[in-house]
């Protein structure tokens, strides 16, 4: 670890000590000065040597265990570096146990206690931060806790700033559930400012584009090798009981060319909405009810001959002023839904690039490995995003002292003893082997 960063404040850390029986008194009684009431209670083992533990029988008092000061200075030092080089520098946890001399389960054990125990200190801290929407734009995709493939699915969310918005774990062959349970932990002031929603080729991502109304424009870069470098822009509009699903194909330097002239192909699709229930053919009342009629006129209209469903269409951007001008076989929805695209793609390609770099900035290395609790692989990657977005870690009070016998090496054989108080004086009795029992 280099030594001109400041531990201190990349891992704030205090520690209180372990919860003790109700009938354990932390304060000596005057009045017992414990000889002849001391018992065994035990023995520890660190490094190879036995360390007996002793107990008063008259007021519970237990000693044998007590670190002197400089022995826990050591150890919140040592810890610290051990946190640090766990979460921080993202070493490997092999090497970290040939290193200090800790079995590598116990070092694993550890770090999920530290992880867990950071949100239950600050249960709503990563609540709380989320950013604002900047332009109304949110880019959202799948990554890695681990390795690629080897790991659970989290999906992530962020703003055009760079900031993380949401992130949750994605439920295998659930993902459009999980998707919409990510999306809505962001609040629903900031969810109203979404204007364009960019995304890879996932059509689970669509529902959010659906629920949002006619509103919001829905880019879709596409990674499958077939369709490499194809776009898709999609919008959704009210069509009665019904929807219709507005769709520009284009590529992924559509903006990035100098002519102003953007030639694409486009296509509008009918999404049925649901109005029968049951089985069999409707009923006659069914069937003369004014919602079933209107689901047939608005039917019947999209599948009439007078109805364009596809075609090719050409806009003109300005470059200068980004305004967009519907040219031959363009409509003013298609420009509508390429106007806020070249606000941010003016000059560059449609990539996912911005969100892919964010997983990357998260995961970093990629030292962690798959977990087999997902609530504990969700936790800790939302931990690496609090620490590549702020530089350190929040505050931790950890109980008792983990991994103290590894971290404190004893400096030969200690004399164990004790202090009471006696005529306005304090002294300290050794504990002599005559009076334990």
């Amino acid at each position: 670890m280099p030594l001109h960063l400041n531990l201190d404040a990349l891992v704030p850390l205090t520690f209180f000590p372990a919860p003790t029986p109700a009938d354990h008194q932390d304060d000596l009684p005057m009045e017992c000065h414990h000889l002849g009431t001391l018992v065994k209670d035990g023995s520890n083992w660190s490094w190879g040597r036995r360390i007996q533990r002793v107990k008063c029988s008259a007021c519970q008092k237990r000693f044998g265990n007590s670190p002197s000061a400089r022995d826990l200075l050591t150890y919140q030092t040592h810890l610290k570096q051990v946190i640090y080089e766990l979460l921080v520098a993202r070493n490997q946890e092999t090497e970290m146990a040939a290193r200090w001399h800790i079995p590598q389960p116990k070092l694993a054990q550890f770090k999920r206690a530290y992880v867990m125990r950071i949100f239950v200190d600050l249960p709503t801290l990563f609540q709380s931060s989320q950013a604002n929407l900047p332009r109304g734009i949110l880019l959202a995709d799948e990554t890695f806790t681990g390795r690629m493939g080897h790991s659970n699915t989290e999906i992530q969310m962020i703003n055009a700033d760079f900031q993380a918005i949401a992130a949750g774990p994605a439920v295998e062959g659930h993902l459009a559930e999980s998707v919409q349970k990510v999306y809505h932990q962001i609040p629903a002031s900031t969810r109203a400012k979404l204007r364009v929603l960019i995304t890879d080729g996932e059509p689970s991502y669509g529902i959010i584009t659906l629920q949002a109304g006619g509103r919001v424009v829905h880019v879709q870069q596409f990674h499958a090798k077939p369709l490499l470098g194809q776009v898709n822009v999609n919008k959704y509009a009210k069509f009665g009981p019904h929807y219709l699903h507005y769709v520009i194909h284009t590529h992924w330097k559509a903006f990035k060319q100098e002519s102003p002239r953007l030639h694409f192909q486009w296509e509008v699709k009918f999404i049925k909405g649901l109005v029968q229930r049951g089985r069999g053919r409707p009923r006659k009342d069914q069937g003369r009810s004014p919602r079933y009629c209107l689901w047939r006129q608005k039917r019947d209209e999209y599948y009439s001959p007078s109805f364009k469903k596809g075609g090719d269409a050409e806009v003109f951007v300005n470059r200068q002023t980004g305004k967009v001008s519907p040219r031959a076989g363009a409509s003013k929805w298609m420009a509508a839904m390429v106007a806020p695209l070249v606000k941010i793609f003016k000059g560059k390609r449609v990539t996912t690039n911005w969100v892919e770099s964010k997983h990357s900035q998260v995961k970093r290395k990629g030292a962690s490995r798959k977990q087999q609790d997902v609530k504990y692989g969700d936790a800790l990657f939302h931990v690496c995003a609090y620490l590549a977005e702020r530089g350190d870690l929040p505050p931790v009070s950890l109980e008792g002292r983990p991994l103290f016998k590894y971290l404190v090496h004893n400096q030969g054989k200690s004399r164990e003893g004790y202090y009471f108080h006696k005529d306005g004086a304090i002294y300290k009795q050794l504990l002599l082997s005559a009076y334990t029992k």
